[in-house]
């Protein structure tokens, strides 16, 4: 079967991770996800946002929407009421220059049109206070579940990463994200 990056995987019992997940990866490193609650599953507050994720300029219809995922039961719903909205995680990660990072997302939008960017971007933050920016548009109108990638070297040695897998500036419509993974590349 396939895992949450796309690529087969084997499971063999009572080999690989500690229990209760047991399976092996034949072929592939282990999957270790960077970001938590990536396919919007969890809400234990009951506040609308997943847990793990900020938000900026959200209106109340803007959150956690369980009718219409990619994978599991839930996904991240957003719309075009008001300014630009963004959705992030912000993590300490640190490493050093080469370090091979990508962001695998998908995406949905319903009557999407924009008046500016509208896809995902990943900020590495260096450790010498300079930043850098890393970016992947979204496909507007209205379609189903597309794949959206971005793959990103490290410049120079970093101190955290910024992940926006929602940047909306949709002046009309509606956007849907879900099955976000960060991972590093061997």
């Amino acid at each position: 079967f396939l895992d949450q990056r796309g690529e087969a995987r084997v499971n063999i019992p009572g080999v690989g991770n500690e229990p209760p997940d047991n399976p092996c990866d034949v072929g592939a490193y282990e999957y270790q996800p960077l970001l938590f609650n990536g396919s919007f599953e969890i809400d234990a507050n009951g506040n609308g946002i997943p847990d793990g994720w900020q938000g900026l300029n959200l209106a109340p219809d803007d959150g956690q929407f369980c009718d219409f995922a990619h994978g599991g039961l839930c996904s991240f719903y957003t719309n075009s009421a008001g300014p630009t909205k963004a959705v992030y995680q912000l993590f300490s990660q640190s490493g050093s220059a080469g370090d091979n990072y990508r962001l695998k997302l998908w995406a949905a939008t319903r009557n999407a049109t924009s008046s500016g960017p509208t896809g995902a971007l990943v900020q590495l933050r260096y450790a010498d206070g300079t930043k850098q920016w890393f970016t992947q548009g979204y496909n507007l109108g209205t379609h189903t579940w597309q794949s959206h990638t971005i793959n990103f070297t490290a410049q120079k040695n970093y101190t955290s990463i910024l992940v926006i897998p929602i940047f909306n500036n949709l002046t009309a419509g509606e956007l849907l994200v879900d099955d976000v993974t960060l991972m590093l590349q061997p």
